[in-house]
């Protein structure tokens, strides 16, 4: 079995539909789980990690819908009334900090393999408006995550997002710094 693993809104219903044998959940992980470093998931050949470019997902999750990650992930209180990013009050330097160490601890183990939800779009026959959870997609969008474009970030929210992960961090996952 095929585990498909990624963040919310990275794309991972998306991508279950394109590996046979794909499984979401990974005793005893499931698909938004970070990965603990000394447990290792049962019965699974493989990890496809799901990975979307940071500043879009970023845009996914505090501007159009941030699913289930503030509970997901309570113990990081990535909800903040008081410093925010969005009209969902996200706080963003616990956000990028979540996306960070939840790809950094699916990247430590050995059957991961990172994949660009950006290369499934290109890839795909899948109409990604037919998966499951993709009421809200929008088929414009898909240009600017091919072109890595943001609309929603100032100056200032994007070099925060480059300071909170680094240069080292966006070279170990193939994406452009900003």
């Amino acid at each position: 079995m095929i585990f498909v693993n990624g963040l919310q809104r990275s794309g991972t219903n998306f991508a279950k539909l394109q590996f046979k044998n794909s499984v979401d959940a990974c005793w005893p992980y499931w698909k938004h789980d970070l990965k603990t470093q000394d447990v290792q998931p049962k019965d699974c050949s493989a990890v496809k990690c799901i990975i979307k470019n940071p500043y879009t997902w970023v845009e996914s999750i505090c501007f159009r819908n941030p699913v289930d990650i503030i509970q997901w992930f309570s113990g990081l209180h990535l909800y903040d009334q008081k410093d925010y990013f969005g009209p969902h009050k996200i706080n963003l330097i616990r956000l990028i900090s979540l996306y960070s160490f939840f790809y950094t601890s699916w990247m430590a183990y050995e059957k991961t393999k990172l994949i660009k939800y950006e290369d499934l779009l290109v890839l795909s026959s899948v109409k990604v408006d037919t998966v499951d959870y993709s009421t809200d997609w929008d088929p414009s969008r898909r240009k600017s995550y091919l072109e890595y474009e943001t609309t929603l970030l100032n100056r200032n929210d994007i070099n925060t997002i480059n300071k909170t992960l680094g240069k080292k961090f966006f070279k170990k996952i193939n994406y452009p710094m900003k």
